[in-house]
């Protein structure tokens, strides 16, 4: 099962609707679900992830009920990382603000393979 969060573009300003709090490591987990206006109908939307506006940009294509999955290379570590909207059909491209999301820790690393257990 996927854990959702939403966002709303209203033209060309996308805003988030939730405060889901993400958890680093999670690997095909988390879905955005967007509510689009009519500037966005009819055309072929990504939405694009990263880490920071220096980093790798990852385009994730909207399905036909405008959901797209995170990347977990954005979620791979603690921190932030940044998500926008672009849109194209035939010479036409449309774009929104990026917004933001925090990713918190956990404790990541390799498993170990002891089994001990805490008694009492």
């Amino acid at each position: 099962m996927y854990i959702t969060v939403q966002c709303s573009c209203t033209g060309q300003i996308l805003t988030r609707l939730d405060s889901t709090q993400l958890v680093a490591g999670q690997v095909d987990k988390i879905i955005v679900a967007f509510g689009l206006t009519e500037e966005w109908s009819e055309m072929s939307i990504v939405a694009r992830f990263c880490k920071d506006l220096q980093s790798e940009i990852y385009d994730i294509e909207l399905s036909s009920d405008y959901e797209a999955e995170i990347p977990h290379e954005v979620m791979d570590s603690a921190g932030t990382f940044q998500m926008s909207l672009r849109g194209e059909k035939d010479d036409r491209v449309i774009t929104s603000n990026a917004v933001s999301y925090t990713v918190i820790d956990t404790i990541l690393g390799v498993r170990s393979t002891s089994t001990r257990s805490i008694s009492t």
